[in-house]
């Protein structure tokens, strides 16, 4: 499955990737070492934590700032070289870096399952993504939440599947076929339109809103009517709709605590 990477920006500016876990929402099938993965990335921002009275208990800076400060405040002071070793000594022992060292890891896959892509499997991954859109959306009772993280999702693909194509789809296929008030709440339009204009597609997703219809899925494949009754239950799908369980917030969670 695809992986979801958590970039943090520090108070003190730094940023670090962390390994988040298996992404919610997989738009790529098959089985086996052919099969595409990538990551997805989502950023939070960290904020000073302060207490009633306004006083600030936890500046939020990155763990390797932290662990500077801990040196120094032990009469550890190291300058160069030695500080950095030190550094990364301490560093290397938390649970930061071995989630650091797992995004690098799945990002370091991705590149290379990217690099390795052909016009012709670009156009056939493409398909598969339409086709897994169709899926997730055309579940019973599909949630809020799950379509908001389903385009945070497609928000984060490589630039190789054309985002704007892919929001363009997804925003025509939002709302039921069946459903006539097609409105959205005051709080899924904030989220929803916050997404896109932060990508600059909002025009794209208003077009594909204001369709009135799904556009059609291409006829290869036999994929004109892929939805749950059409496309078969693979172990796959069992282990996506239970990642899909999972609690996961539309705008990105902070970091899970170490």
């Amino acid at each position: 499955m695809c992986q979801d990477i958590q970039k943090v920006t520090y108070t003190c500016f730094h940023q670090v990737s962390y390994f988040y876990g298996k992404s919610r929402f997989c738009l790529f099938t098959g089985e086996g070492e052919g099969r595409f993965h990538t990551t997805h990335v989502f950023y939070t921002q960290e904020k000073e934590i302060k207490d009633e009275d306004g006083n600030v208990v936890d500046e939020n800076k990155c763990p390797r700032c932290k662990i500077v400060e801990k040196i120094k405040a032990t009469g550890g002071v190291k300058k160069g070289v030695k500080l950095r070793q030190a550094i990364e000594t301490e560093y290397a022992k938390t649970r930061d870096s071995r989630e650091e060292a797992g995004a690098k890891h799945y990002q370091a896959e991705a590149r290379k399952a990217e690099s390795q892509l052909t016009l012709e499997k670009i156009a056939e991954l493409k398909l598969q993504i339409k086709e897994r859109i169709v899926f997730y959306l055309s579940k019973e009772n599909v949630s809020v939440g799950a379509k908001i993280v389903l385009l945070r999702t497609i928000l984060s693909l490589p630039d190789v599947f054309n985002r704007p194509e892919m929001v363009k789809f997804f925003a025509s296929r939002y709302f039921p076929e069946g459903d006539k008030e097609r409105k959205f709440t005051n709080s899924e339009r904030k989220q929803i339109f916050g997404m896109v204009h932060r990508a600059r597609l909002d025009r794209t997703f208003k077009e594909g809103l204001n369709m009135g219809k799904p556009m059609p899925l291409p006829t290869c494949r036999n994929a004109e009517k892929v939805g749950e009754a059409s496309v078969p239950k693979s172990d796959q799908d069992e282990i996506e709709e239970g990642v899909a369980n999972m609690s996961l917030s539309p705008e990105g969670e902070a970091k899970q605590a170490s």
